[in-house]
């Protein structure tokens, strides 16, 4: 076993003293009170069996502590993995290795019969497996759990395992392990500034609290060490890189080597699976070549009528709201982005400003609620660990309601795409026949979705399945909902608090409309320039995602600094965005600083709202034309009167940037 330093068995003391508890041991409970028979598995394993009921019982200082002790020791340097498996285990002594299950050893001593009836109970029982990789075996067993049952394999060949307090003691000698390994490569990132950090938690107790005080302490330290233009912090075991000088940005995004989405994004994979937004290697490049042409000029256009129709709607329900005082816009706005991004995406239309209690619309906003909470809580990380709580119960049927009406929608589309195909339409003709008329404001029986280019578009030759089609559709419906909903709400508010610009915009509307009252058109959305600059200043200012990150797969040498590979490098737009350098005077809404001849020597990563580089989002076309319409369409109407300072707005970083407290305006009528 390998030796350690006196202060490294001080700490292991300490740790033994937390986790011998009454409460340990009576939860983390074995198999059996003998040592497991050499006939049915390794001298060197032994698993800890946990129940959903005996996780449920207990009190909830009493589970958080439980679930800590597991979840830090599984989840350091990502030794556990997670898999379904469908298949049986082979009974009887032609059964292979890997398919043991602790029953089946459990049982081993059991009269033929009893163990041919157990076994045939276990051929119909769907299993989990959850194995982890062990400190010094050279093999791996499967250990199989019923239901709600979970059961871990630990592999440590110095133990004795004829009791609880041994399993302790090896995962304590297994976070101790763990713990070196760490504390050298902690002390090969010391040259980067940032915080002190504790042991195993590191900079973790810092980063708790609320949405907000997270996102006003990842900002007080990029303005702490402004100077270096880099921080480092410790989540657990986890090393974050934070980068905000676009010459360091620079060195990541532009690089096809740094490509890999953080591991913080693994929480979006049960609902978005492996689309565009998570994916990586070959089958993100794959699906970027794939999808590029959804985002044609020639489809964009065929949703400017989408963009007309909603926001329509939305000025119809301000209508009421109109020069009766005070009150809150974020929900109008919010609710209208969704309704588009429902249509574009799907060709449904889901009636959310219309329908407020819509059981769909309530879990595209849960969900996200969930993901960033378990992203920021560490012992909810395991699968097995988190849909036994209130919390992954509520995710589950969130996840359930989403799939189910992406599904259905699906099967609709498929049936009406194998319609088209019979009659010998192909992506090119549905192409052509949009092209004749581009101003037309199409009819919302012609117009087309992103699921349509997904039903006609091949990858390797042959049609997406389902499946990839599903990952797809749910990926544009979480990226396109809430990003430019929360771009929209921050540009009111600005054009709100600066009326001498608000001015500007309004003379704009004018040149383009006069006083008619007609449909928007894509060369009308075109010609809003100064409209355009207004939306760039106010991504500027609030960029929606504050944060994004990047998986290390290899040492990576960023300005003077070598980050070491495992690391997530996040890129921070809240910080970047404002450099004195390339933006003067950065708190200030100034939108002439994106008129040509003022940006046109700017750093191209001075200003990164929706990345860039290789992984740059495919849709920042599509979100500029939507602000472009619902916010025109809101202005041709009104004149907006923000009702809250700039320091009233409490930024909240959470997935997407959001203000507290909502977005505070008095809408007037125009008198034209």
């Amino acid at each position: 076993m390998k030796q350690f330093s006196p202060k490294i068995w001080k700490r292991q003391q300490k740790i033994q003293n937390n986790l011998t508890s009454n409460h340990s041991r009576d939860t983390l409970t074995p198999e059996g009170d003998d040592k497991p028979s050499n006939n049915n598995m390794d001298n060197d394993q032994i698993p800890i069996h946990i129940t959903k009921s005996n996780l449920e019982n207990r009190e909830p200082n009493e589970l958080k502590k439980i679930l800590t002790i597991i979840s830090t020791t599984l989840t350091i340097e990502h030794q556990i993995e997670h898999r379904r498996t469908l298949s049986k285990p082979e009974a009887g002594p032609g059964a292979r290795e890997e398919q043991a299950s602790p029953e089946c050893i459990q049982n081993q001593d059991k009269t033929e019969s009893e163990q041919k009836q157990t076994n045939k109970q276990l051929h119909h029982t769907k299993r989990r497996e959850v194995p982890m990789k062990g400190v010094a075996t050279q093999k791996r067993k499967v250990c199989y759990a019923e239901n709600e049952a979970v059961t871990f394999v630990i592999n440590a060949p110095y133990a004795d395992f004829n009791n609880v307090s041994s399993v302790v003691k090896v995962m304590e000698s297994e976070i101790l392990l763990r713990f070196t390994e760490i504390e050298k490569k902690r002390k090969s990132v010391e040259n980067i500034p940032g915080p002190p950090a504790l042991p195993l938690i590191g900079n973790a107790h810092q980063l708790a609290g609320t949405s907000k005080e997270f996102y006003n302490t990842l900002i007080e330290y990029s303005e702490r060490w402004h100077e270096h233009g880099v921080f480092r912090l410790w989540v657990g075991t986890q090393l974050l890189v934070g980068f905000y000088k676009a010459e360091t940005v620079e060195v990541v995004l532009q690089s096809s080597k740094i490509l890999d989405k953080a591991t913080e994004y693994r929480f979006l994979h049960p609902w978005l699976g492996t689309g565009l937004l998570t994916s990586t290697g070959s089958k993100w490049h794959s699906r970027r070549k794939l999808l590029t042409p959804s985002f044609h000029f020639k489809i964009l256009n065929d949703f400017v009528g989408v963009f007309q129709d909603q926001a329509q709607t939305m000025v119809k329900r301000l209508d009421s709201m109109a020069d009766r005082g005070t009150f809150n816009i974020f929900s109008y706005i919010t609710l209208c982005a969704l309704d588009i991004i429902c249509e574009t995406a799907m060709g449904k239309t889901v009636d959310a400003q219309g329908n407020t209690d819509s059981e769909y619309v309530k879990c595209v906003y849960k969900i996200a609620e969930l993901i960033l909470k378990r992203q920021r809580t560490p012992w909810y990380g395991p699968d097995f660990l988190y849909n036994t709580i209130g919390d992954g119960k509520e995710h589950a049927h969130c996840l359930k309601v989403l799939h189910e009406f992406t599904e259905k929608v699906i099967q609709e589309k498929t049936e009406e795409f194998s319609k088209k195909q019979e009659s010998g339409m192909t992506m090119e003709n549905v192409l052509s026949s949009h092209d004749s008329n581009e101003d037309a404001y199409m009819s919302r029986k012609n117009r087309l979705a992103f699921l349509d280019m997904l039903l006609y578009a091949k990858q390797d030759g042959k049609p997406m399945s389902s499946a990839d089609i599903r990952e797809e559709v749910d990926t544009f419906m979480f990226e396109g909902h809430d990003t430019t909903a929360s771009g929209m709400n921050w540009l009111i508010h600005l054009l709100g608090a600066n009326p001498d610009i608000q001015k500007k915009v309004h003379e704009e509307m004018d040149s383009i409309f006069g006083n008619s009252d007609r449909p928007l058109t894509m060369k009308d959305l075109q010609e809003m320039k100064y409209l355009e600059c207004c939306i760039k200043e106010a991504l500027r200012i609030f960029p929606p995602v504050p944060f994004f990150g990047r998986s290390l797969t290899e040492d990576c040498k960023i300005g003077k600094y070598t980050v070491p590979k495992g690391s997530t490098v996040v890129i921070s737009p809240a910080s970047l965005h404002k450099d004195p350098r390339y933006f003067p005077d950065p708190e200030k809404f100034d939108p002439d600083r994106f008129l040509p001849e003022n940006s046109r020597k700017r750093h191209p990563y001075a200003y990164v709202p929706f990345s860039a580089g290789p992984r740059n989002c495919i849709g920042q076309k599509f979100a500029l034309l939507e602000e472009k319409a619902v916010i025109s369409t809101i202005l041709r109407k009104f004149t907006v009167i923000s009702k809250q300072k700039r320091e009233e707005l409490c930024p909240i970083g959470e997935l997407i940037l959001r203000p507290e407290n909502g977005i505070l305006v008095e809408l007037h009528s125009r008198i034209k």
